[in-house]
């Protein structure tokens, strides 16, 4: 088979390979364009969530933040950090401290949510966010 021969098959299999995924190429742009992306993560959702839910906690200078992850395994699991992270981007420009010694705490839960010592629920959000406030004593 001579070049000439092999350079006319690869480009007509390029081209029927091009013709059949055409419609496919078509829409990355259109997809692209129209779809909100910020719903497709879980930490989207969990940010959307807080930001909806506890926008009032914005007012607060300062937010306690607790979870079910204990200090010796919070650097084993990276979801715990993920959701102080996510807690501190909906809820700027107040800032989140480890903890429940504040007026507010927000509870980000990845098992069972579960009540601190000297807080009780204000507002529950979702079955896994929970926003405390400090019990009267």
């Amino acid at each position: 088979m001579n070049a000439k021969k092999l350079e006319i098959i690869t480009y007509s299999l390029l081209f029927l390979f091009s013709v059949q995924y055409f419609p496919l190429i078509l829409q990355i742009p259109y997809s692209f364009f129209n779809t909100n992306f910020r719903h497709m993560s879980i930490f989207s959702q969990k940010a959307e969530i807080l930001e909806n839910g506890a926008g009032f906690l914005k007012k607060e200078p300062e937010i306690g933040f607790v979870s079910d992850v204990t200090d010796d395994e919070i650097l084993l699991k990276s979801d715990p950090i993920m959701n102080f992270y996510i807690a501190q981007y909906a809820l700027v420009p107040s800032i989140i401290k480890k903890g429940p010694d504040f007026a507010y705490t927000v509870g980000m839960f990845d098992k069972k949510p579960h009540t601190e010592a000297g807080i009780s629920i204000f507002k529950q959000l979702s079955p896994n966010i929970i926003i405390f406030t400090r019990s009267s004593k």
